[in-house]
């Protein structure tokens, strides 16, 4: 599907047990399985929007084209 549309987007966050008040993470990655998918759309199309929802920073993977 992200291959025959104009442009995807793409909805990435962090679940809830990557996000909560009390506890500091041990990394500021996305989840694998988001970078993943991210990886996938933009080996298909190149007009691609990343929308993330988190109440914390993250770090993106190194994406390539």
């Amino acid at each position: 599907a992200a291959q025959e549309a104009e442009a995807a987007v793409i909805f990435a966050g962090l679940p809830d047990s990557f996000e909560s008040e009390g506890y500091d993470r041990t990394h500021m990655r996305l989840p694998d399985c988001q970078n993943e998918l991210i990886r996938r759309v933009l080996a298909v199309q190149n007009r691609v929007v990343v929308l993330l929802h988190c109440g914390s920073p993250v770090k993106l993977c190194h994406l390539e084209q």
